[in-house]
């Protein structure tokens, strides 16, 4: 099973997580509230799949590739 990667001209996934998308401009304007930053993390780990298991069960190579 392989996974296509997005066409180039859609919008990110996450770029209809309006307090997300204002929480990373104020973060980049050094102005982002306390409140926001905890968004940022808890959305970027969501992201990044840094809670996701390692183990795929269809596929050693998957499971090591995912293991880093």
């Amino acid at each position: 099973m392989s996974i296509k990667a997005p066409e180039p001209y859609l919008p990110y996934p996450w770029g209809d997580n309006i307090p997300f998308v204002y929480a990373i401009k104020a973060l980049n304007k050094g102005e982002a509230t306390p409140e926001q930053q905890k968004l940022i993390l808890h959305e970027l780990m969501n992201l990044t799949g840094y809670y996701d298991l390692s183990y795929r069960p269809d596929s050693d190579r998957d499971t090591a590739f995912a293991e880093g």
